[in-house]
């Protein structure tokens, strides 16, 4: 799985390549300003997620885990895993 940063980075070089171009109205344009909007999406619902299971916690054991969710999420490298086994 990949991590929130790993997708803000890629839409980031989508949309410094749109930048780029000579003819802003060129369609490899929206092409990539559609590629960079598709990779925030992906950020974003792993952030969601990661998110969602920090407010319901897992285990009796929830305030470690929380601390180490935030931690991930301010270093860009939060995943998401649907379970421990994965």
């Amino acid at each position: 799985m990949q991590s929130v940063a790993f997708f803000r980075e890629k839409a980031e070089q989508c949309r410094c390549l749109a930048r780029a171009m000579c003819n802003q109205h060129d369609p490899i344009v929206i092409t990539l300003n559609a590629m960079a909007a598709e990779f925030d999406a992906e950020a974003a619902a792993i952030e969601a997620r990661v998110a969602m299971l920090h407010l319901i916690g897992h285990d009796d054991d929830v305030s470690p885990k929380r601390e180490q969710t935030n931690e991930l999420l301010d270093t860009g490298k939060a995943t998401f895993k649907l379970s421990e086994h994965e």
